[in-house]
């Protein structure tokens, strides 16, 4: 009711340009998905009208901002033939794709902004990189570091560790390292993400004794792995017949403050199962039990391997 009754009282402005604040300003503090609704809908009726850019752009960042990005992808379309849209407008239609998992058509936007002479930025390039890695084509997210090389823009944490992170889902853990090693000789520094990512691929590629090194490494020089490092440890471990190291590292953990979530347990009883330790496993499984931790059908199904073996 009150985004309806907001709707109508600003349809009796008579200026358009106090139209839009208004119900930008209104989305971003809409308390539910519906009134949120009301006012994207409410915005398409700018569409067919001649707006500058820079309004453009505005509402394509709020729109990504309330997670409307198809919506924000529809603002660019309609206005991208009739107006000279810049460098943030593409960037802006970029992130929504990225956000939507349209790797192909993220890249094409970078492609399209070099052929009409629009110099791409850290940020849309960033923002590609992001789109292919949701998308799984580590290659791609290659592809894109090596144009920024090329365009002469500079790479920050932010693109290595999304291209890592691109690595750690395709398994190509040995990529993800000369990635790594080159940041350092960039003087970009390796945070608890770059390792957590690192870590993750040598999961992904059953290295467990590499995941260990990255896990000892990353601590010998102050940075501090959390629970998403440790589970993907736990995992390596695991996936290798490490029970042992993966019980060690749980036991890190706790001894850290860390909380250990339902995957880290997951990954420490299959490490079990393969160990042939039911009675460690179950008794882990009880332990998540009584710290209110929700078991998945992963959890279960290796607490029943183990208990067969």
């Amino acid at each position: 009711f009150s985004a309806i009754y907001c709707i109508s009282t600003m349809g009796k402005t008579k200026n358009n340009a106090t139209s839009i604040p208004n119900l930008l300003n209104s989305l971003k503090q809409a308390k539910s998905t519906a009134d949120a609704q009301t006012y994207v809908a409410a915005l398409e009726k700018y569409q067919d009208q001649e707006l500058r850019p820079k309004s453009i752009i505005q509402i394509m960042a709020c729109l990504n901002r309330a997670g409307f990005h198809q919506d924000a992808i529809k603002w660019f379309n309609c206005t991208n033939s009739t107006l000279k849209l810049n460098a943030t407008a593409y960037t802006c239609a970029i992130i929504a794709h990225a956000k939507m998992r349209n790797g192909q058509l993220a890249l094409q936007l970078l492609t399209n902004m070099q052929d009409k002479g629009i110099n791409a930025d850290r940020v849309a390039c960033n923002a590609a990189i992001s789109a292919c890695e949701r998308c799984g084509q580590w290659q791609k997210a290659f592809e894109v570091m090596e144009f920024m090389k090329v365009k002469g823009i500079c790479r920050d944490i932010i693109t290595c560790n999304t291209v890592i992170s691109a690595c750690a889902k395709a398994g190509e853990w040995q990529r993800a390292k000369q990635l790594m090693e080159s940041m350092e000789s960039e003087g970009i520094v390796a945070d608890t993400i770059t390792y957590s990512s690192m870590v993750s691929a040598c999961d992904k590629a059953g290295e467990w004794q590499q995941a260990l090194q990255v896990m000892q490494n990353m601590q010998s020089k102050g940075v501090q792995p959390n629970t998403i490092t440790y589970s993907a440890t736990i995992s390596a471990c695991a996936k290798g017949g490490q029970w042992q190291r993966a019980l060690k590292l749980m036991e890190d953990m706790e001894r850290k403050g860390l909380t250990a979530n339902t995957i880290t347990y997951s990954a420490a009883i299959n490490a079990c199962a393969k160990g042939g330790q039911w009675q460690t496993a179950v008794r882990l499984l009880r332990d998540m039990q009584n710290k209110g931790i929700p078991a998945n059908t992963i959890t279960y199904s290796a607490a029943i391997s183990a208990c067969e073996k």
